[in-house]
């Protein structure tokens, strides 16, 4: 029997679709995307997927609860909480 290791691994995947929507609003438009791109997620978007092995100590040690996620959106976190 081969000897087995623990991998710890972040899996990303970033779904991006385009869509040229008719609305009576913003909000209205919003959700037609939304729903047009949860339709399409298995015919013709394809995701943006990546993989990073991370180290469980640091992940659970560290203390600012966006950088522990490695948020994209950490800026936007920041400025959001500081209002």
């Amino acid at each position: 029997m081969k000897a087995t290791r623990k991998f710890y691994i972040r899996v990303r995947a970033d779904y991006v679709g385009y869509y040229e929507i008719e609305a009576k609003d913003l909000n209205e438009a919003e959700i037609k995307a939304m729903v047009q791109l949860d339709h399409d997620m298995n015919d013709r978007v394809y995701p943006d997927v990546d993989c990073d092995e991370y180290d469980p100590t640091e992940f659970m040690e560290n203390s600012d609860k966006y950088q522990s996620i490695q948020s994209d959106n950490q800026d936007y976190f920041s400025q959001e909480e500081e209002l």
